[in-house]
């Protein structure tokens, strides 16, 4: 089983993010976690189907990052 858990800085989004959007980073990166095979378990923990492998957690957080 692979799995992904984060936490983001609410102080460093703001500052990244001149606009409210950054209130829904967390909604965001769930987004593309869940179209890569997560599934949110608690907070910001996802674990991945049976079918994630270490490159589909590698491939699902940079897309993550790249906000795509």
């Amino acid at each position: 089983m692979h799995a992904i858990a984060f936490d983001l800085d609410t102080e460093a989004l703001k500052t990244a993010c001149h606009n409210p959007s950054w209130q829904n980073a967390y909604n965001d990166i769930g987004k593309v976690l869940t179209t890569k095979g997560f599934l949110r378990q608690q907070g910001s923990v996802y674990f991945g189907n049976e079918r994630v492998d270490p490159v589909t957690c590698v491939l699902a957080v940079m897309q993550a990052v790249e906000g795509s």
